[in-house]
């Protein structure tokens, strides 16, 4: 499930059929939740969150909102709850799809542009905060129904964080972008405490964990000056982080030429056994459909 801004649409796309189809939008999306059980999606925008059924590809409502979507996660009981792209102190607006009320996080503030993550089995949300140094990670209850803010990590520049993160599948473990990785606990105490670091990691792009194979997938991210490699996939073991090795992503051929890839995203299928990448298509192909969904192998 993806959006794209021109035109706005809400992309279905199956890897294991090549079949794809589409949702029209009314306003350009900014972030897209799909809901845990996968029945449904939420889409932020600037001031509207729309609600998409995936079963029948239509949009089954847009309600108003009272900030720009920068993230959006999406609860099976029909919570939107979207972080805000401006302002700096701001508050998570939490959507409750079925009245369409909305409702401002209680507790501390939230840093404008923070990037969350919904916790696979605590009814809890992680986010990254953006634009703060040092970076942190934070925690927030929705138990019932409105976010709550619980607390950060005991961490002030300990370990970079780096502005976004990724939660294990079995929920005990996140990964941040800047390769080091923390407890996701229900236990205060355990919470968000340092748990190793991917070796060799700078910054990451994307990154997947399958459950079933205990395999993690990562893209890395170029650096300020684009260097880097952003056009392979590393693989680690999920409980010792241990390297695995990579995979490159194949070139793509248009009018008998070839031209790399850049991962963007990137997901297991749900045994384990099949990667999906979503990439760019490099420029110098001068596409305006430049992107491309890979199906790659695991170790």
């Amino acid at each position: 499930v993806a959006v794209s801004a021109n035109p706005p649409e809400l992309h279905l796309l199956d890897p294991s059929t090549g079949m794809a189809s589409s949702v029209a939008l009314d306003v350009t999306p900014t972030s897209v939740s799909v809901s845990p059980d996968g029945l449904s999606a939420a889409v932020g925008h600037d001031a509207w969150v729309s609600e998409v059924d995936l079963f029948t590809a239509d949009v089954v409502q847009i309600v108003p909102v009272t900030t720009i979507a920068v993230d959006i996660v999406l609860t099976d009981d029909r919570w939107a709850h979207v972080f805000p792209l401006r302002d700096q102190s701001e508050r998570v607006r939490s959507v409750n799809l079925t009245t369409g009320v909305e409702s401002l996080h209680t507790g501390n503030f939230v840093r404008a542009g923070s990037l969350a993550k919904l916790h696979p089995t605590q009814p809890a949300i992680y986010a990254a905060d953006n634009g703060v140094s040092p970076s942190d990670i934070e925690k927030y209850d929705i138990s019932t129904g409105p976010a709550t803010y619980l607390y950060d990590s005991p961490y002030h520049g300990d370990f970079a964080m780096c502005g976004n993160l990724w939660i294990s599948e079995d929920g005990g473990r996140i990964y941040t972008r800047c390769g080091n990785t923390f407890r996701a606990s229900p236990l205060a105490n355990e919470d968000m405490s340092y748990a190793g670091a991917l070796p060799e990691v700078d910054r990451i792009q994307t990154l997947a964990h399958s459950g079933e194979t205990d395999l993690v997938a990562m893209v890395p991210e170029l650096d300020f000056f684009g260097d880097g490699d952003d056009g392979q996939v590393l693989f680690f073991d999920h409980e010792f982080l241990q390297s695995l090795g990579a995979t490159a992503l194949p070139e793509f051929s248009s009018q008998g030429e070839g031209h790399e890839l850049h991962g963007r995203f990137v997901f297991f299928n749900a045994d384990g056994t099949e990667l999906y990448a979503i990439t760019e298509i490099d420029a110098s192909a001068g596409l305006l459909n430049d992107s491309a969904l890979v199906r790659l192998p695991v170790p």
